[in-house]
C-alpha cells in the first residue's frame, strides 16, 4: 500500500472504532488485518496506578504467585490424587493439599483433593530441601550434602552396588534401599516414589537452563517461593480470570503458579486492622481484616480493573499481578461508617460460610459503594 493509501485507511479506521460500542474492532486492509481498540489515554500510559479512593490494595498485602514445579512432563510426577498418595504411602509433612485457579470459586475454595508432592520442610522461615543432610542427621563422616545426591558414592557398599550387571535404575534403587538403611533417608516412600522419575526429573530445562544451572537437586521444583504461601488467613485468585474470584483461604493449601496469593504486610496491615476495630469499638481478627479486603476484592470496582486492563494472555484472560492489584483502593473504615462496616462483614461472612445469592451480591456491592463515596467526602472535608 502507498504511504497516502495508508493514511486514509487509518483515518477511515479510527473513525469506525469510535462509531464501535464493543470499543475493539478487526480491520482488514488491502494487505493484512488489524484488531484495534479505543481506551483511555492513561491506560495505555499507566500514569493512573494509585487509585483515587482509599489506598492502594498493596500497602497491606503482599502479592506472592503460587510455586511452580516447572519441567516438561513434572506435573505428572508432582500433581497427585488423594487416592495415589494413600496407596504410595507418602509421608504427610511433604505431600501437601493443593489448590490451582480452577479450586477457587468466588467467596470460596471448592478444593478437588488433589495434593502437591511438595520436598520441602520449613527452616527458620525458609525452605530446606527435604533430603538435605546436616550434622545432627548423620552418625559419621558422609560426603554428600542431601540424601539423595547419586552423584557421590558414600562407602564401599554403593561402590560394589554400581559394579554389580544391573540396570541403571535397579542400582539407583538398591543404592536408595541402603540409605534408608543407614537411616539417611527421613521420607523413605516419598524417596522411592521420586526415584521412579528420576531421568524425567533430573532432565528438565527451565528457560533455556538445567537445574544443575540452578544449583538446584534433580527433585526440586522450579520455584518454591516462600514459606508464607503456606500460611493460614490469605486471599487467594486465579492469575487469569475475567470476573472478580477471590477467597479466603483458612486452611493453609499450597498454592499452584495458576493461583496469586495475598498475605498481610506486617505494619499497614496492622493499621488497617486497628482502624476497623475503633470503627467497630471491639477488637477484630485478622481474619475480619481479610474479608474487608475480600469484599472489595470481588466488586464490580474489581471488575472494572479487569475490563480496562491491556495486557492480556490466553484468549484474552487479564493477568492479575501486583501491577493491577496496585490499582485496587481499599477505604479506610472510620467510625461514621460503623453500621455499614458492620453490615458489610456480615454479609462477606456469610457469603464465605454458606454461599453468596445475587441478593446477597448487590447488597455487598451497594455498601462497598457507600464505603468509597464516604471516604471521598472524607477527602473533600478535609
Amino acid at each position: 500500500m502507498k504511504r497516502r493509501a495508508i493514511r486514509e485507511a487509518i483515518r477511515k479506521a479510527l473513525q469506525q472504532i469510535q462509531d464501535a460500542k464493543d470499543r475493539m474492532l478487526k480491520l482488514d486492509f488491502e494487505d493484512f488485518e488489524v484488531v484495534a481498540g479505543l481506551c483511555p489515554m492513561s491506560l495505555l500510559l499507566d500514569t493512573s496506578v494509585a487509585p483515587k479512593i482509599g489506598r492502594p490494595l498493596t500497602d497491606f498485602v503482599e502479592v506472592i504467585q503460587g510455586v511452580t514445579w516447572g519441567g516438561k512432563g513434572a506435573e505428572q510426577v508432582f500433581d497427585l490424587k488423594e487416592e495415589d498418595v494413600k496407596k504410595l504411602n507418602l509421608e504427610h509433612e511433604v505431600t501437601l493439599k493443593r489448590i490451582g485457579g480452577e479450586d477457587i470459586k468466588r467467596w470460596h475454595i471448592g478444593w478437588t483433593r488433589r495434593y502437591a508432592l511438595f520436598p520441602y520442610v520449613t527452616n527458620k522461615g525458609k525452605w530446606s530441601r527435604a533430603f538435605e543432610l546436616i550434622g545432627k542427621d548423620v552418625n559419621k563422616p558422609i560426603y554428600i550434602s542431601d540424601a539423595l545426591d547419586f552423584k557421590q558414592v558414600i562407602d564401599d557398599a554403593e561402590r560394589r552396588i554400581l559394579q554389580q550387571d544391573l540396570q541403571e535404575d535397579e542400582k539407583l534403587k538398591n543404592i536408595l534401599e541402603h540409605r534408608i538403611a543407614l537411616g539417611l533417608i527421613k521420607y523413605p516412600h516419598v524417596a522411592t516414589y521420586l526415584i521412579q522419575h528420576y531421568e524425567q526429573l533430573r532432565g528438565r530445562i527451565f528457560e533455556g537452563k538445567t537445574l544443575q544451572e540452578y544449583n538446584k537437586m534433580w527433585y526440586e521444583y522450579h520455584r518454591p517461593r516462600t514459606p508464607i504461601v503456606i500460611r493460614k488467613h490469605k486471599i487467594v485468585g486465579p492469575r487469569l480470570v475475567k470476573m472478580a474470584r477471590f477467597a479466603l483461604d483458612s486452611d493453609g493449601f499450597l498454592p499452584r503458579d495458576s493461583v496469586v496469593v495475598m498475605v498481610p504486610k506486617q505494619k499497614a496491615f496492622k493499621d488497617l486492622k486497628s482502624s476497623l476495630d475503633k470503627t467497630l469499638n471491639r477488637e477484630t481478627s485478622e481474619e475480619e481484616t481479610l474479608l474487608y479486603i475480600l469484599a472489595f476484592l470481588n466488586s464490580e470496582t474489581f471488575d472494572y480493573l479487569l475490563r480496562e486492563k491491556i495486557s492480556k494472555k490466553r484468549g484474552g484472560y487479564p493477568i492479575v499481578d501486583e501491577r493491577l492489584l496496585q490499582r485496587m483502593g481499599i477505604p479506610i473504615p472510620t467510625r461514621a461508617s460503623k453500621n455499614v462496616v458492620e453490615k458489610l462483614l456480615k454479609l462477606v461472612k456469610e457469603a464465605v460460610s454458606q454461599g453468596c445469592t445475587d441478593k446477597m451480591d448487590e447488597e455487598i456491592n451497594k455498601l462497598v459503594k457507600e464505603l468509597y463515596k464516604a471516604e471521598e467526602e472524607e477527602i473533600k472535608t478535609h
